[in-house]
């Protein structure tokens, strides 16, 4: 009997989308599948509408849970987790779909190589009616530095997840006892941004991934999309709060701390303005002369730190469009 794999889709308030994800994931050419659709508080008219197609589907393989939690995306991923039985492991967004290899791909090269934490690859950029669009998609993948790597073993996880976002959390076949053993948070509870904490956990225990550089995920780029959504989340103060927390608690050694360093600096930076737009000048000048300390080579925290000190009265006409005030969840 070849192993299982465990498909969780969380979903809210798409039913459409969900549709087409539940759809890729039984057209896989891999059967053996357990898939699990998590509702996070959609209405009941769209929870009802979802639930009867789950049913209406007769597929012993899928069920349909309802799982209303707060903390969204990581919550959903750590409620499935804690539900799989099976070797290996995958997050599904309910507005993203597969093609039709991936998961026989992932675990005949998974089985091969018992050392792998995940398999990922490179996207299909689609739009809300699910065509590619293929000059997006180019660049797409290019932006996050999928374009570096070559097909195979990718050893220095650790390093190319702080280069930029080239695995992504939806469409990630990961191994089930490596991520029980690595955990997909933080102990203390640290998960936003959820994808880049997965995988510099993954990195900081040393674990190698598989990236193939062939799109296999279909990542649907629509206006309910958290990306477009949230474009400005680098200037979203519980955000950026999040992710800066998150770098300023770790520590490396080499390149891995040099890049730490810049991202944690840039961060920094972006949290000075959002003070500066929130009217509070102290800490604003405060955080850009930490970015300063922290990566002395990284230029962007010297002209923030410039602009902060000197033209301080600039920050909140150019920035207030971009930053949002608020300390939950977006």
């Amino acid at each position: 009997m070849k192993p299982a794999v465990y498909v969780g889709i969380p979903t809210r308030n798409r039913p459409a989308f969900v549709r087409a994800a539940i759809r890729s994931v039984l057209a896989q050419t891999y059967p053996h599948l357990t898939v699990v659709v998590t509702d996070n508080d959609s209405t009941p008219e769209i929870a009802a509408d979802v639930r009867q197609f789950v049913a209406e589907l007769g597929d012993p393989r899928v069920t349909y849970v309802a799982n209303p939690v707060e903390d969204g995306e990581r919550g959903q991923t750590l409620y499935n987790f804690a539900r799989c039985e099976a070797p290996y492991f995958m997050v599904l967004h309910d507005d993203d779909c597969l093609e039709p290899t991936l998961i026989e791909r992932a675990v005949e090269i998974m089985e091969a190589d018992t050392r792998l934490a995940f398999f990922s690859t490179a996207q299909n950029l689609i739009d809300a009616d699910g065509v590619v669009r293929e000059d997006d998609t180019a660049h797409y993948n290019e932006w996050l530095g999928r374009s570096r790597l070559a097909n195979g073993v990718v050893d220095n996880v650790l390093e190319v997840t702080l280069q930029g976002g080239a695995f992504s959390m939806s469409g990630t076949v990961f191994r089930h006892s490596t991520m029980a053993r690595v955990g997909f948070v933080d102990p203390h509870g640290g998960g936003f941004p959820i994808d880049m904490i997965t995988y510099l956990r993954i990195g900081e225990s040393g674990e190698p991934g598989y990236f193939l550089n062939e799109r296999l995920v279909d990542y649907r780029w629509h206006a309910g999309q958290s990306r477009v959504k949230h474009q400005h989340w680098t200037f979203n103060q519980w955000m950026i709060e999040k992710y800066v927390a998150q770098l300023d608690a770790r520590r490396y050694t080499g390149l891995a701390e040099d890049m730490r360093r810049r991202l944690l600096s840039i961060g920094l930076c972006r949290l000075g303005i959002v003070r500066g737009v929130a009217n509070d000048g102290a800490a604003a000048r405060a955080l850009f002369r930490r970015a300063v300390r922290v990566s002395p080579r990284t230029w962007q925290s010297w002209i923030y730190c410039a602009i902060g000190h000197l033209l301080p009265f600039v920050i909140a006409p150019v920035w207030r469009a971009r930053v949002t005030l608020r300390r939950e969840a977006a």
